[in-house]
C-alpha cells in the first residue's frame, strides 16, 4: 500500500487530536458528575472525539490547498531548507 507522507501526517494528527479530546471529555464529564469512569457519557466522548478528528483532516485540507503543505506555518515548500526547518518571510 502506497500512503503519501500527506495522509499519513493527517492521519496522524486526526487520530492524535480526537485521542486528546476523548481524554478531555472524560475528565469533564468525571469530574462535574463526580461519578466513576463506568457513568462516563460514553456517546458525548465518542461524538467529540469524532468531531475533531474530523476538523483536525479539514484543517489539513486547507492547509494542503492554501500552502501545498500539511502545515499553515509553511507558506510553500520552497521556503523550507530542511525537514523541521522554516525559513522567515
Amino acid at each position: 500500500m502506497n500512503i503519501t507522507p500527506a495522509i499519513m501526517d493527517a492521519a496522524e494528527r486526526a487520530v492524535s487530536t480526537a485521542a486528546q479530546t476523548a481524554i478531555a471529555v472524560i475528565g469533564v464529564d468525571a469530574v462535574t458528575q463526580q461519578v466513576s469512569i463506568v457513568a462516563v457519557d460514553w456517546p458525548l466522548v465518542a461524538g467529540a472525539a469524532a468531531l475533531a478528528g474530523v476538523l483536525s483532516v479539514l484543517k489539513t485540507l486547507a492547509a494542503l490547498s492554501s500552502t501545498g503543505t500539511t502545515s499553515l506555518a509553511i507558506k510553500s515548500p520552497e521556503k523550507v531548507k530542511t525537514k523541521g526547518e522554516h525559513v522567515a518571510e
